[in-house]
């Protein structure tokens, strides 16, 4: 008996009711679209994609951008990238809202390698200088971080550890523009 197991990328459209029900089932080749509005912060954790088959989670084109608003309390950074590879993060607006200690786009726990994280405008992660747009603080290699807009962050980005337990490899850093930061850029 021969079984042919078949898998088709998908395309799914959220909206801010809608993102969470998305996040938990992409796979390898699958595309979130998410439409012009205000959405909660949010993890991708356990997501992977392939070598060929990249996880998109993406705004709009044009118009309207998809906001994606940090947490007041602040519970969680604004968008987590836990336990995941393959995953590009493109075309939003993530809104840190001046919110101390929270991350704009942050990876920590388990294994995140070959991200992108393109095209996107960063603002307002200016609490403190601690406060950084774009950190990894595991071990991270094969990321891809180009043509960001980060305006008013604490600290641009903050890749790896300073004492090198922590390293980031393997990454390209290209055409970002960073301004208004506390501290310093990169």
């Amino acid at each position: 008996m021969l079984l042919v197991h078949s898998s088709w990328a998908a395309t799914y459209e959220a909206t801010p009711a809608t993102i969470g029900s998305f996040l938990t089932k992409l796979v390898a080749g699958d595309t979130l679209r998410l439409g012009a509005g205000k959405y909660s912060h949010f993890t991708v954790s356990g997501r992977n994609g392939e070598p060929t088959k990249w996880i998109t989670i993406t705004g709009p084109e044009s118009g309207d951008p998809a906001v994606i608003e940090a947490d007041l309390g602040p519970c969680c950074n604004t968008v987590e990238i836990v336990n995941s590879s393959y995953v590009v993060i493109r075309k939003l607006t993530i809104d840190n809202r001046g919110v101390q200690s929270a991350f704009a786009v942050s990876a920590k726990g388990g294994v995140v390698h070959h991200i992108r994280i393109e095209d996107n405008r960063i603002v307002f992660t200016n609490a403190d200088q601690q406060d950084v747009a774009i950190s990894t603080k595991i071990p991270t290699w094969g990321w891809e971080i180009r043509r960001n807009r980060i305006e008013s962050a604490g600290t641009g980005m903050y890749l790896g550890n300073s004492d090198g337990n922590q390293p980031f490899v393997q990454g390209l850093i290209e055409e970002n523009l960073i301004i208004n930061s506390i501290g310093y850029n990169l």
